[in-house]
């Protein structure tokens, strides 16, 4: 399936284009090799629309996989059968979508962008790769691996949880020239200490955010997905994200992601509203 036609296309430019989100990747990812064995490879992948395409083209081409369980069980179960498993589905705005892809060892990244680019986008979408850096880490990914020896999760779908009082957010973390240094040492002797970071991560539980994933994929740039305990708070969560996490050392990105898009569904099980 590809972009819109050349009727399209002139119907489109007469229409001004909705602002869109700001972009999560400064740049496509380089093609990691991948190891015959060993762990998988993580990524977040960032997906906008080729400018020529309408990405009401791509939910009308998605709704029946979506809407169905048994076509969405079996888009998903080729996909993880062949080495590739999406984790999370998290869109900003109808133009503009998180994912987060984890690859089988011996998987090439190569691969993974073709089925992002041919399946997945069904060649309308710009999808940008970004490994997330296990040394960063600490081997800590944002979930638990598929592809693991142990592993129990299914290989038909992923988890996703209902979350519709929470306000769920993208943060994108870019690094101040300079600062890298600084925010890695601090962090690091903070993680150290495990009374400390105890009681930064109950701080922020205090004040109603909770942080789900962090994601770095270089020393300067790092993705996060935060959770609000209700509406009205995403000042106060730049706040902490400026103040308390980054430190003056990041310039933190606010992207919301709206329930509504994902049909309230979250793929992390929320912190708040459990009752």
């Amino acid at each position: 399936m590809g972009c819109a036609s050349s009727k399209q296309e002139k119907a489109a430019e007469a229409a001004p284009a909705a602002a869109a989100p700001p972009q999560m990747a400064a740049e496509p990812a380089k093609p990691a090799e991948a190891a015959a064995d060993g762990p998988s490879t993580f990524y977040v992948v960032d997906h906008t629309f080729k400018p020529d395409c309408k990405a009401e083209d791509w939910w009308t081409a998605m709704t029946p996989f979506l809407s169905d369980p048994e076509k969405l069980k079996g888009m998903f179960s080729g996909n993880s059968g062949n080495g590739f498993y999406n984790h999370a589905f998290i869109p900003m705005a109808q133009d503009h979508i998180c994912c987060i892809w984890e690859c089988k060892a011996g998987v090439k990244e190569a691969d993974l962008q073709t089925l992002l680019d041919d399946s997945v986008g069904q060649k309308m979408m710009v999808n940008k790769l970004m490994v997330i850096s296990p040394e960063l880490t600490g081997g800590q990914m944002p979930f638990a691996a598929a592809y693991a020896k142990d592993s129990k999760l299914s290989m038909e779908l992923n988890a996703t949880y209902a979350s519709s009082a929470s306000q769920w957010y993208i943060v994108k973390h870019d690094m101040k020239e300079g600062k890298a240094d600084e925010w890695w040492a601090d962090t690091a002797k903070m993680m150290a200490d495990q009374e400390a970071y105890a009681k930064f991560t109950q701080d922020g539980l205090d004040k109603g955010f909770a942080n789900h994933s962090f994601m770095p994929v270089s020393k300067d740039l790092a993705y996060c997905v935060w959770e609000c305990k209700e509406a009205g708070m995403e000042d106060g969560l730049q706040a902490h994200l400026d103040e308390q996490v980054g430190r003056g050392c990041f310039v933190n990105t606010v992207i919301a992601t709206p329930g509504e898009l994902s049909g309230n569904q979250r793929a992390y099980a929320p912190k708040f509203n459990t009752e």
